[in-house]
């Protein structure tokens, strides 16, 4: 109990918008009320806490995921790209999204086509900066 109890800011509560919290980059999702506690992140997805660890590194991603109030949890480990703005770091959110909404309940968004639309986007800007940079 003590390692999903937030300790540090943001302070927990709703997001601004008392609904939903912006994704930079898969569009609007049922994230409120994040913390930081010992080392794990704590949410609310749809009204259910959710405590969580990710980290990513140039060619893999990961993350652990708990719903408490479930008594149910997974754990994500992906080959890709690994960057803020790569396909694995996409292909993680999508997937995780999913199983939240799967195991909250939630009624089924399309996150695998936001990924793909924003994942887009990102290599379009790399491809940009390479040009500029040649």
């Amino acid at each position: 109990h003590a390692l999903h109890t937030p300790h540090s800011l943001p302070p927990p509560g709703p997001a601004p918008d008392s609904q939903v919290a912006p994704d930079p980059l898969l569009g609007a999702r049922p994230m409120t009320g994040w913390s930081y506690a010992l080392g794990l992140v704590t949410y609310a997805w749809g009204g259910e806490k959710i405590v969580d660890h990710a980290g990513f590194q140039i060619g893999y991603n990961s993350n652990v995921v708990m719903v408490p109030g479930r008594r149910s949890g997974f754990v994500l480990l992906l080959n890709g790209a690994g960057t803020y703005r790569g396909d694995g770091k996409m292909a993680r959110y999508a997937i995780e999204y999913r199983l939240l909404d799967m195991l909250t309940g939630r009624p089924e968004a399309d996150w695998a086509g936001r990924a793909r639309e924003h994942g887009a986007l990102a290599l379009a800007a790399i491809e940009r900066e390479r040009a500029q940079v040649a």
